[in-house]
C-alpha cells in the first residue's frame, strides 16, 4: 500500500496504541502517506455522548497531536488530519461547526447507524427487513450529496441477509450514487482480520459490475495492523477475484462548514 486513511486512536474508547507508534509502524510498512481519520467528535443536540467517539472538547488536542508528528515525521512520510463520520443530518452542520475550528484534510464516510445515532440502530445487527437495507442506501446516498466525504467506508457494513435480488438492486443504487460522484468504496481489512460480515462478496459483485474505484482501508484500531501484510494480501486476492480497479491515493475533497 502507498496511502491509508482509515487509522484510529485511542480517542474513540475502542483503539489501542498512541499515534506515534501508528505513525512509526507506517513508516516500517512502507506507506508514503499516513490519514488518521478517528471517529469524529459529534455534539449531540439532545446531550446523547457516544461511547464510541472522542468528545467534542478533546478535538483540539486530537489536532495538536497529528499536528506535531506532522511536522516530526515530515521526512519519512505524509500526515493527513481526518475523521471518520457518520451523516447524522440532525446534527451534521453542528459536526462541521466544530471540526472546522481546527486543521482537517478529509472525511470518510462510516455509517454505523441508521437516523442519528441516538434513535435508531447499528447497522451490523443482522437482518431481513427490506426497509432498514433501504433506509441504508439512502442515508448514504444523502451523505454523498453533501459533498464532504472523499470515500464510503466499509459500505457493505449494513448486515442484511434476506432477499438477494433485492439486495442487488439497493446496492446498486448505492454503487451507481458513488461511481457519479467520483467517490471511491473501501475494502476493510477490519472485515477481514476480525472475520466479519463484510466485505459482503454479493456487494463487491456489483461493485464489478457498475465499475467503481476502490480503495483500501487498514481501519486501524492497532498499530500491528499498519504491518499485517496478509491482509493486504486477502485484499488484493478479493480485488482481483471481482476485477476491481484499486486505486493509490484518493482525491480529497476539501471540508468547510455547511
Amino acid at each position: 500500500m502507498f496511502a491509508n486513511y482509515h487509522t484510529h486512536t485511542p480517542r474513540c474508547h475502542h483503539a489501542v496504541g498512541t499515534p506515534r507508534e501508528y505513525v512509526e509502524k507506517a513508516i516500517k510498512s512502507g506507506l508514503k502517506i499516513l490519514g488518521f481519520s478517528d471517529h469524529v467528535p459529534y455534539p449531540f443536540g439532545n446531550g446523547y455522548i457516544s461511547p464510541t467517539k472522542m468528545s467534542v472538547e478533546e478535538t483540539g488536542d486530537y489536532v495538536k497531536e497529528i499536528l506535531s508528528l506532522k511536522e516530526e515525521y515530515k521526512d519519512q512520510i505524509e500526515i493527513l488530519i481526518g475523521y471518520e463520520a457518520e451523516y447524522y443530518p440532525a446534527c451534521f452542520d453542528a459536526m462541521l461547526e466544530n471540526i472546522c475550528r481546527f486543521p482537517c484534510d478529509y472525511l470518510i464516510l462510516g455509517q454505523h447507524f441508521l437516523g442519528n445515532g441516538y434513535d435508531d440502530t447499528f447497522t451490523g445487527i443482522l437482518t431481513e427487513d427490506k426497509g432498514r437495507l433501504t433506509r441504508y442506501v439512502d442515508q448514504v446516498l444523502a451523505a454523498m450529496d453533501t459533498g464532504k466525504f472523499s470515500y464510503i467506508a466499509h459500505p457493505d457494513v449494513l448486515r442484511y441477509r434476506g432477499d438477494d435480488t433485492f439486495y442487488r438492486k439497493e446496492m446498486e443504487r448505492l454503487c451507481v450514487g458513488a461511481k457519479e460522484l467520483s467517490i471511491p468504496l473501501e475494502i476493510n481489512f477490519l472485515g477481514i482480520m476480525d472475520h466479519r460480515h463484510y466485505p459482503d462478496d454479493r456487494f463487491w459483485a456489483v461493485v464489478k459490475d457498475v465499475g467503481n474505484d476502490v480503495v483500501f482501508g487498514c481501519d486501524a484500531h492497532d498499530p500491528r495492523v499498519l504491518t499485517n501484510s496478509l491482509l493486504e494480501t486477502k485484499a488484493l486476492a478479493l480485488a482481483e477475484r471481482y476485477g476491481l480497479h484499486v486505486l493509490k491515493t484518493v482525491k480529497l475533497k476539501p471540508i468547510s462548514r455547511a
